[in-house]
């Protein structure tokens, strides 16, 4: 079993790339809270902001794991 959380963000990429769930999950684990917030800056809306991110992030899911 790996330890995703010990792997570097270039790993978990190649894992990515690979179709591995687990390093997506890890990714957006660590960055979730950033992506979220910049989105909120970005909008200058907590509620559009979480759409846009939440949509975004359904979308990059979508194209990868087709």
């Amino acid at each position: 079993m790996r330890m995703y959380d010990k792997l570097s963000d270039i790993e978990l990429t190649a894992l990515l790339k690979e179709g591995d769930e687990a390093a997506f999950t890890e990714i957006y684990n660590r960055y979730w809270e950033k992506m979220a917030s910049y989105a909120i800056r970005l909008t200058k809306s907590s509620d559009e902001g979480g759409r846009y991110y939440s949509g975004n992030v359904c979308v990059f899911v979508e194209q990868e794991w087709r």
